[in-house]
């Protein structure tokens, strides 16, 4: 199989996986890496909840290129950026 193929069947196993949640398959094909990440991956990315593939998907390369946005609240919470004492 050719790279151009390889790049495929990676994007599309990777999904497949994100989606199954399998952290194991997923850590292994965001580590080969060299694909796109598609607005569905990310947005799946972002849902999350499964908690091994959570772990896999923040410590991923995907984490560094796409961080996962914050409610607005979260900079007034305590710690936040711009803490409110109420």
């Amino acid at each position: 199989m050719d790279e151009k193929h390889a790049k495929y069947t990676r994007r599309l196993l990777t999904m497949r996986t994100l989606l199954d949640r399998r952290a194991d398959v997923l850590q292994f094909c965001l580590g080969r890496g060299g694909f796109e990440y598609d607005d569905k991956f990310r947005e799946e990315s972002f849902s999350v909840d499964d908690p091994e593939t959570f772990a896999v998907l923040e410590e991923s390369e995907l984490r560094r290129l796409h961080p996962r946005n914050q409610p607005p609240w979260v900079a007034f919470d305590v710690g936040g950026a711009l803490p409110v004492d109420w």
